[in-house]
């Protein structure tokens, strides 16, 4: 195996036995690892001196700019005037297609006539009086303070004008391009797509880079394909066990069942928690059979699932009982039987899961939200419900003004503990809803006996942006059981669910820490 020379931290990595496809497949995994940080980092120092050609670029002749008006609203001493010098010395090139635009920026008045409109807000003021209208975008100046209370505040007016508006709102110092450039990104994106959300990574990925990284998940996708688990031959039998249920009372009369009591007994033991004075969500009633007190959008989200996918999970019975009656599975919870499987079983897994991922990944909506409801909710919210939001743009600017008060409170307690202050995360979240499960943790997905796969508890899916699965794992895994998962499963989850950055985590685990301080 050649590994490519513009991975430096492989060079000199001694190549696995072609006979081992164990070592075979655990190199490309290594490799992922070493890749990705340059795919999700384009302009890194080591990509760009790799000196690869950019042969998708588009090198033809640009058409001439194209001029946008824009009209400078605000108090006085805001820095109206220069920002209006800055933006007529300034022009913006669009990297999607070489596009190049100029401003024609001018004091705006009452008779004013203008393609856009900036309000300049001195970042020292504390209250928003301009009114507001559509193609506004809201500039801050004056904030270069150090991270001071009053800092802070004047900090948080962007998240929080932001969403209260439903504008773009963005910090800037006419002196320096940070900021500056943002904001003629922000009017250029206005002009031309009014009514679309702002990436929240500034500059877009390089060609080659984006080519790459779906080249390399293709190929990943195809290795999966070949070492996943077959799928379950046929559900179990519960025709003659459903005769006997037919309303609410007869389940509960079945739960009282002394199998039923011994199968709960059972399984608080495999979950470690038998000395906890606690009921397992799910319980086994006699012999085939399983019944869940479950929310509303679980029995949906199945058969959702169910009918635009091929992954195993359990059939519904009986949908007008409140009861979700559904086939009980035989099997082992990952989370009991991880660490005595194979590596070539794991391996086989997480290339299962992979596959499970995507084709869920494959169900996209316009908004984010539950099936039904429309809210949003598990385990990043509390497991508590918020929404519906309008639009998946309200959506982003809710989360970014709890991640910025997280990030706040972090700030503050950082302060009065000496501690080193942490740094604004800055993610690069792809913020369009895909179908997401939302608690895929190794107790929610069971190995039966026939060796296939299944995955349980879908109460909290629904409709996320692309990262969600992937950090929610990381949650679960990493910070909320960090003590009882086993480190080989957290290893796998950049390849199941997809890479994710330091920032990326950061901000979610901002967002986690506020969110409570908002009302649902």
């Amino acid at each position: 195996m050649t590994l490519p020379c513009f991975v430096p931290s492989l060079r000199g990595h001694t190549p696995p036995a072609a006979s081992n496809p164990v070592s075979i497949f655990w190199s490309l995994f290594e490799l992922e690892s070493a890749l990705f940080p340059l795919i999700l980092n384009p302009y890194s120092k080591r990509l760009r001196e790799t000196r690869i050609p950019m042969l998708f670029l588009n090198t033809s002749a640009s058409p001439s700019p194209q001029c946008i008006t824009v009209g400078i609203y605000g108090g006085a001493m805001a820095g109206k005037s220069s920002l209006l010098t800055a933006l007529n010395s300034r022009s913006y090139t669009r990297l999607q297609d070489r596009r190049r635009f100029i401003f024609d920026a001018q004091m705006g008045s009452v008779s004013t006539s203008t393609s856009m409109a900036i309000v300049v807000m001195d970042a020292t003021q504390t209250t928003f009086s301009q009114e507001i209208l559509p193609s506004f975008c809201i500039a801050i100046t004056k904030t270069d303070h150090d991270y001071s209370e009053p800092h802070l505040a004047y900090l948080r007016l962007k998240p929080y004008l932001e969403y209260t508006y439903d504008i773009d709102c963005v910090s800037v110092n006419a002196t320096v391009p940070e900021g500056l450039d943002e904001l003629l990104a922000i009017l250029v994106r206005l002009f031309a797509f009014p009514d679309t959300i702002a990436p929240f990574h500034r500059t877009p990925p390089q060609p080659f880079s984006s080519i790459f990284k779906r080249i390399w998940s293709s190929f990943l996708d195809w290795i999966a394909a070949r070492l996943a688990l077959p799928p379950p031959k046929k559900p179990p039998a519960t025709a003659d066990e459903l005769l006997n249920i037919r309303t609410d009372s007869d389940v509960a009369h079945l739960m009282e069942s002394a199998m039923s009591r011994e199968w709960v007994e059972d399984l608080k033991h495999r979950l470690n928690v038998a000395d906890r004075p606690c009921v397992p969500p799910v319980i086994r009633i006699p012999h085939a059979l399983a019944v869940k007190n479950a929310p509303p959008p679980e029995p949906e989200n199945m058969e959702f699932v169910r009918r635009n996918t091929t992954i195993p999970i359990p059939r519904i019975h009986h949908p007008h009982l409140s009861w979700l009656v559904m086939d009980f599975i035989e099997g082992e919870m990952l989370y009991e039987c991880w660490d005595k499987l194979s590596r070539f079983m794991q391996i086989r897994i997480a290339c299962t899961l992979r596959l499970y991922v995507k084709q869920l990944r494959s169900l996209t909506s316009q908004n984010v939200g539950m099936l039904g409801t429309g809210r949003v909710g598990g385990v990043l919210f509390e497991f508590e419900e918020y929404g519906p939001f309008c639009s998946l743009r309200r959506f982003k600017r809710f989360c970014e003004l709890v991640a910025f008060t997280g990030w706040g409170y972090r700030m503050r307690f950082a302060r009065s503990m000496g501690h080193p202050l942490p740094l604004h995360p800055r993610p690069t979240i792809d913020w369009r809803p895909v179908f997401t499960h939302g608690d895929l943790n190794a107790s929610n997905i069971l190995l039966d006996k026939q060796g296939s796969l299944w995955i349980l508890d879908w109460g909290t899916a629904g409709f996320y942006p692309l990262c969600m699965e992937s950090i929610t794992m990381h949650f679960m895994d990493s910070i909320l059981h960090s003590d009882d998962v086993s480190p080989s499963w957290r290893r796998y989850r950049h390849f199941i669910a997809g890479a994710t950055t330091k920032d990326d985590e950061e901000f979610w685990y901002n967002f986690y820490s506020a969110i409570h301080r908002f009302p649902r």
